[in-house]
């Protein structure tokens, strides 16, 4: 099920590649280079869901574990959509919030792998695991955050509203 949600969270970055061939828009910051402290915040906060999101022992966290995965998991992206939207309204096709994903994503799965490794070194239990219904449960959460901002972006470019292509 980690898998699930590792291929649900790349679809926004994934959505604005394909749609315009680039996640990186050409008006941002990020043009002058790609690594920026909001960039390094943003993979930083993905590496933690991914880390709890995996099976590596959390030590004195883990009876809180299903909650801070869950808060890791979803916070940030929830927090990066209604942020654009607010900021960006008819316009979110070309705001920040799939590169700032992109970043979350990268972070989310040199996490997971991270606590794979971490568990090849020591001895992993299944107690170490997240349940399969809570994993599923997150997986479509993830998924159906994931929807949010390509979704509105189809509807204002549907509408023709200030999105421009190369």
């Amino acid at each position: 099920m980690e898998t699930e949600i590792l291929l649900a969270s790349t679809l926004m970055p994934l959505y604005k590649l394909l749609r315009s061939g680039r996640v990186i828009n050409e008006n941002t910051v990020r043009t002058n280079g790609y690594i920026t402290p909001y960039a390094i915040g943003h993979f930083l906060q993905g590496s933690i869901a991914g880390y709890l999101l995996g099976p590596a022992p959390v030590g004195i966290f883990a009876p809180y574990r299903k909650i801070l995965t869950m808060l890791f998991l979803l916070f940030y992206p929830i927090y990066n959509i209604v942020k654009r939207v607010m900021k960006y309204k008819s316009n979110l096709f070309e705001s920040s919030v799939f590169v700032n994903m992109n970043d979350f994503v990268l972070g989310l799965g040199i996490g997971y792998a991270s606590s794979l490794v971490w568990c090849k070194h020591k001895t992993c239990t299944l107690e170490n695991r997240l349940s399969k219904d809570f994993t599923k449960s997150l997986a479509i959460t993830v998924l159906a955050v994931s929807f949010i901002p390509i979704i509105l972006s189809e509807i204002s470019i549907v509408k023709g509203i200030k999105v421009h292509f190369d």
